[in-house]
């Protein structure tokens, strides 16, 4: 009898303080969400990014769609953890020595989008040629593409071209083609 007592008495305990762990984990979860819709930033945990080198990092921040405007920006960031001196060219084509390629955006169902306007660091437009520093220093940037209707809920890819090379000259020059997958799109 003393044990089935105890044992209701600790099953009680342990119950009521798992509830209040439970509650506080909620209401810490709810701010975290809060402070994150707060900076804009929406969680894309399916979204991934192929980036055209291995030294310079392409990190997708958010997708905002405009419904009035009927256009969809997305928003990334550079950062350049090895290659020294380089800047970045944001473009939206490239000739790859066979054929000429576009930066351009598909949704769901196959239909495509061409970008509107970019915004490269502190410059506006593609061809913007940007200083990026070593280290874990971030450059944003932004491509917005034209006639996308609020029904659109994700783009399956967003493709553009970066091309990197030394400030100073030398053989180090990429360029390629870079790939943002599966962006849920957050309309406004």
């Amino acid at each position: 009898m003393k044990k089935g007592i105890f044992t209701i008495l600790m099953l009680s305990i342990a119950t009521t303080f798992s509830a209040q762990t439970c509650d506080e984990l909620k209401l810490e979860n709810q701010q975290l969400k809060d402070k994150l819709q707060q900076y804009g930033i929406t969680l894309n945990s399916n979204t991934t990014v192929n980036s055209f080198s291995n030294d310079i990092k392409i990190n997708f921040i958010k997708c905002i769609g405009d419904k009035k405007q009927q256009t969809v920006t997305v928003f990334f960031n550079f950062t350049n953890d090895t290659l020294p001196n380089q800047s970045l060219t944001l473009m939206n084509n490239f000739f790859d020595g066979r054929n000429a390629l576009y930066a351009g955006a598909l949704d769901e169902i196959g239909n495509g989008y061409q970008p509107l306007k970019a915004k490269f660091g502190p410059n506006d437009g593609f061809f913007s040629t940007t200083p990026l520093s070593t280290g874990n220093t971030p450059v944003l940037a932004s491509i917005t593409f034209a006639n996308i209707l609020p029904d659109v809920k994700k783009l399956s890819a967003v493709n553009f071209f970066v091309k990197s090379q030394n400030l100073l000259g030398g053989d180090n020059k990429i360029e390629g083609l870079v790939e943002i997958k599966n962006i849920n799109i957050d309309w406004k």
